[in-house]
Formats: C-alpha cells, sequence, structure tokens
C-alpha cells in the first residue's frame, strides 16, 4: 500500500515538473522574438502570394481555352494549331476526327473562329458600283488618264532618256526602210532628234535608190522627256543614183516644219503622229516626182511613229 503511494506521489511530481519547464520555454520564445513596429508614413510592402495567384488564374484560363480549342480524342496540352500541323503533315492521332478537325483548321485559317467555316462562294464586302458601258465610249479621255499612273516623259522604270519609232506608212509609200532616234535636252521641255532611211523603186524602164539622213529640233509646249505636243524645224539631206533613161545621181537639200503629239505608255511603247510643211532648198530638177523625206518636193505632208522608249 505504501509502495504504491510513494509511486503516485513521484508520478505527480514527474507531471508537474514537465509541465513547468514547458511554460518556462515558451515564455522565453516569446521574450526572443523581435517586436516589428511600423514606422508611421511607411508604406507597407506588397506581399508575394497576390500576384502569384493571379498568375495561377490566368496560366489556368491558358490551360482552359487550349483544351477548349482542342479537337475530340486529341491529347492533352496540344493545341488545335499542332493537330491541324499533323494533320498536313498527314499525321493524325488514332481516335481524332479527320473530317472534323479538318473543319476546325478551316475555320482558324479563314480567321472566323474554330469550327466556324464560311460559305464557298459567298463574299463578304460589297464591291463598289462599276462604270456603263456608255461611259467607256463617252469619256475616253478620263479613261486613259486614270489607267497612266505615271507623269508625262515616265515610263514605270523612271523618265524617258531614249526613244526609237519608225514610220508605217513609208515602208509602202516610197519612203523606204526608216527610223528616227530622239533624246531629250538637258532641258527636258526640248528634244533632238536624227533620222535615217534607204529606198529602192524599180520599174520598167529602170530603178531609184535613194539614202536620206535628217535631223530636227523639237520644243515641247505640253510634255516634257520626248512626250506631249510638240513643235520643230526638220532638215534633210538625200541623195542617190537612178537609171530611169540612162544612169545619173542626185542630191537634194530639203525643210520642213512639223507639228505632232508623242504618247509614250508606262510599258515603254512609243507612237506619234505630225503633220507640216516641206521644201526643196537645193538640189538638182531631175525626177520631179521623187518623193523627199519632207513628203514632197514642195507640199504638206503626214507622218506616223510606233516605236519604243525607255
Amino acid at each position: 500500500m505504501r509502495k504504491n503511494l510513494w509511486a503516485a506521489t513521484l508520478m505527480a511530481l514527474i507531471a508537474s515538473a514537465c509541465a513547468h519547464g514547458g511554460r518556462s520555454q515558451q515564455a522565453n520564445t516569446r521574450q526572443q522574438q523581435p517586436v516589428v513596429q511600423q514606422q508611421p508614413g511607411a508604406q507597407q510592402q506588397p506581399t508575394q502570394q497576390q500576384p502569384t495567384q493571379q498568375q495561377a488564374a490566368q496560366q489556368q484560363a491558358t490551360q482552359q481555352q487550349a483544351t477548349q480549342q482542342q479537337p475530340a480524342g486529341s491529347t492533352p496540352g496540344r493545341t488545335l494549331a499542332d493537330e491541324c500541323i499533323d494533320l498536313l503533315n498527314g499525321r493524325v492521332q488514332q481516335g481524332t476526327d479527320a473530317a472534323a478537325l479538318r473543319v476546325r483548321c478551316e475555320g482558324l485559317l479563314r480567321g472566323s473562329g474554330a469550327g466556324t467555316v464560311a460559305a464557298a462562294g459567298v463574299g463578304t464586302v460589297t464591291p463598289p458600283p462599276g462604270e456603263t458601258v456608255s461611259s467607256g465610249f463617252t469619256q475616253v479621255d478620263g479613261e486613259l488618264a486614270a489607267r497612266r499612273r505615271v507623269g508625262f516623259g515616265m515610263t514605270s522604270r523612271g523618265p524617258v532618256n531614249n526613244t526609237v519609232v519608225t514610220n508605217p506608212l513609208g515602208w509602202f509609200s516610197g519612203l523606204g526602210v526608216n527610223a528616227a532616234y530622239i533624246r531629250p535636252f538637258p532641258w527636258e521641255h526640248a528634244s533632238w532628234l536624227v533620222s535615217a532611211r534607204y529606198s529602192r523603186t524599180n520599174a520598167t524602164n529602170g530603178n531609184v535608190s535613194t539614202f536620206g539622213f535628217g535631223t530636227g529640233a523639237d520644243l515641247f509646249v505640253f510634255g516634257r522627256n520626248n512626250e506631249g505636243l510638240r513643235i520643230g524645224p526638220r532638215l534633210d539631206l538625200a541623195f542617190g543614183r537612178e537609171t530611169v533613161q540612162g544612169s545619173s545621181s542626185f542630191a537634194r537639200l530639203g525643210v520642213a516644219g512639223e507639228i505632232g503629239f508623242n504618247f509614250i505608255h508606262e510599258s515603254g511603247f512609243s507612237s506619234t503622229v505630225g503633220g507640216g510643211w516641206g521644201a526643196r532648198l537645193a538640189g538638182d530638177a531631175q525626177d520631179e516626182n521623187f518623193s523627199s523625206y519632207t513628203g514632197g518636193e514642195d507640199g504638206p505632208f503626214l507622218k506616223l511613229g510606233m516605236g519604243y522608249s525607255w
């Protein structure tokens, strides 16, 4: 009985000592912790918890959106773009509906949203009203001006520095093979030109061979760089040999005044039309029917030209 009493008393003392030691340790710990007081006017530093929660919410929303874009049967974590790339490469995962995936990819490419495809052949923009057929005949000048896109004396490559033309009418009217080269002066509103020609006319009683060289200048009243409304003088020298009622040589010098218009398309195609009055200054009087570069011995003339400018 006494042994049991002593044992119970000893156990009570040990328990009391342990409880007292625990309270003392907690008090010491509290005294060791520093007391942080916030100074007046100091701003409270933001915690890192709030930005972390926002980032987590954004990542979760992005994952949900990517999951919604995935077609049925696709692997989680892959976007619709990845599935479309696999479809283009011919690699379709097992269990994926290729037809439905193709429709969703078409919608993605057209920019109308996943799964939404515009009807084929249906326009979304109303075109502006066109011009009537009659305007093509009554407003020819406006049509040409609207299609020009470049200024006078210009092509799509830049300003015109060289023009070569030939008179197609002269090939069949006795003038013969002919060509003219035109180049602007440093002052772009004036140009100079040189020309050359050759013809041979056969008849029952002989033939006539003629060489001709010419030069001139043009002042562009409206235009520049070989294009526009022009006016200027011409000088022509022709010489040759004829075997009509004998054999003889001849040489003639003619002058003319010419007015015309040169047109140059943006592609470089060029055309000219002109007319004027010409006369002989010097030369023998033989062969009065001879047609010189000026269009005749004394009288009016008409010229056309076709060529190229660059």
